[in-house]
């Protein structure tokens, strides 16, 4: 493989130069055929990869396409691996939209609210029952402490009769 490329290095006699001069719409159609071959193999798309993993592998093909763009590379270079690097992407946006997975991804995400709407209220019901129970507690005691108030008066009241004056 590396002895192929370096053979079809277009400073070498017989490399590519020779079609760059004489054909160079081939040249580059066959340039941007083995990087398109490339992406292919590096980023296989199979029938049975689930949301998760095409949408990685969307984010991974993002993240060359900006490397890709940033690379320094020659402008046509760019250019080609920036087409091929799409037309890879266009095929995993494709499976994604096959097996509807912006729906699944909807779905799952309305679930997690809804779970964590339940939670919510399950934790706020508990701190209602148990704010009831403290309510109840202080009434008690509260009804406790009047009544004590109460029979301490009645008590002191009744104790203390009234000294009637005498008449004389």
């Amino acid at each position: 493989m590396q002895e192929e490329l370096w053979f079809n290095h277009p400073g070498f006699i017989g490399g590519t130069w020779f079609k760059d001069f004489f054909a160079p719409k081939k040249a580059e159609k066959e340039r941007y055929n083995k990087a398109v071959d490339r992406y292919n193999e590096k980023y296989k798309l199979e029938d049975e990869m689930d949301c998760d993993t095409i949408d990685d592998t969307i984010g991974v093909i993002d993240k060359d396409m900006t490397k890709n763009a940033n690379s320094g590379a020659k402008d046509r270079v760019i250019t080609r691996n920036a087409r091929a690097l799409e037309n890879r992407r266009l095929d995993f946006k494709n499976k994604w939209d096959e097996l509807d997975c912006s729906q699944k991804k909807l779905d799952e995400q309305a679930a997690e609210f809804d779970a964590n709407i339940q939670k919510m209220f399950n934790q706020a019901q508990l701190k209602s029952a148990e704010r009831k129970t403290e309510d109840k507690t202080l009434t008690y005691v509260a009804l406790g402490v009047g009544a004590l108030v109460i029979g301490v008066v009645a008590y002191v009241a009744l104790k203390k009769k009234p000294s009637t004056p005498a008449v004389g």
